[in-house]
């Protein structure tokens, strides 16, 4: 099932530029599957990347901070689905101390998930717990390092509790979900999309949610010096471009994307569409938001030791390339 069937000529014409030949350079993408299949074959089966002037060849990493890895090596030229805390860790727990001068990668985009809900924290129903505060003395489960151990933070901190008042068990989000569906947690800290069948089977309601007040992003990261070539620069700014075509497919045709999770993934068909519609995404400007978004998560990150140095992140990021990219529509 293609998306790019129902694709509009417009959106499948990203601007090219005429001035270089891109017939000799090759794109060596990262993407992560930590999420499954579905967003991968979403992207090739939108059809925004076909007709490219120049070569992709896709790189899959089970994790976003492999294919970082592999970016900083020079092994692969960009990552797609990078999340802040990966970006955030890698600077932070850095060996030596990165300058803006040789950092090994540069974020050049970035995304905004439209998930409604953003990170939930769930509980069992009938627990008794019915405030972040109410799991003192509680076992919580997340992903280390990841958005929703930032979120944990955060509320653990508005909620007045301290480190230690909680017991936490850092797990992947398979793990977790395992582990509260068998009871061995008292709470699990995922994004919603990936609490969808919990809280759809019963046994499980939602104690608190990001929602607005804490954007989600997803970072484009380019490896050192990619820019600096004009027939690569030229390649990566129609890729760019291309992301946003994917993006307004991917929106227009959810029951298609559905399929495509369901067939991949074996999502429940019951679960589907709070799938489609929680990952949806948005191209956006590297604006201060954006930067501030990334700097509160390494401030919060060294105050809570998931980080060994206070950093700035304003070295990552090089607004040259979005400045020139109009965002999705």
């Amino acid at each position: 099932m293609l998306l790019a069937a129902c694709g509009s000529d417009q959106a499948a014409s990203p601007a090219e530029s005429t001035q270089v030949d891109l017939s000799k350079v090759t794109l060596r993408v990262g993407y992560s599957t930590n999420s499954g299949k579905g967003p991968q074959a979403v992207r090739e089966q939108s059809g925004a990347f076909e007709g490219t002037p120049y070569k992709i060849e896709w790189v899959a990493f089970t994790l976003g901070d492999l294919g970082l890895q592999s970016v900083n090596s020079g092994a692969t030229d960009l990552q797609l689905q990078l999340q802040l805390t990966n970006a955030v860790i890698a600077q932070g727990n850095a060996k030596v101390p990165w300058t803006a001068d040789d950092a090994p990668f540069s974020v050049i985009g970035a995304a905004q998930y439209l998930t409604k809900n953003g990170i939930e924290i769930v509980v069992h129903d009938g627990s008794g717990i019915n405030s972040v505060a109410d799991l003192k003395g509680k076992k919580v489960a997340f992903s280390k390092g990841s958005s929703s151990n930032y979120y944990w933070l955060l509320s653990e901190q508005a909620a007045g509790l301290s480190p230690g008042d909680v017991e936490v068990a850092q797990l992947s989000v398979s793990d977790s979900r395992a582990a509260f569906a068998a009871g061995d947690v008292d709470a699990l800290v995922a994004f919603d999309y990936n609490l969808a069948t919990l809280i759809r089977a019963g046994g499980a309601k939602v104690l608190a949610s990001s929602g607005d007040s804490l954007p989600m992003y997803q970072l484009l990261a380019a490896r050192r010096g990619l820019l600096d070539d004009p027939a690569t620069r030229a390649a990566v700014a129609d890729f760019y471009r291309r992301l946003a075509v994917r993006d307004v497919r991917y929106a227009s045709h959810i029951d298609a994307v559905r399929a495509i999770y369901e067939t991949l993934d074996k999502t429940d068909p019951l679960d589907s569409a709070v799938v489609a519609e929680g990952a949806r995404q948005q191209q956006v400007p590297l604006d201060d938001a954006l930067v501030k978004a990334v700097q509160d998560e390494a401030d919060v990150f060294f105050a809570a030791g998931v980080i060994d140095t206070k950093v700035d992140v304003r070295i990552l990021f090089d607004k040259t390339l979005a400045a020139d990219v109009p965002a999705s529509p």
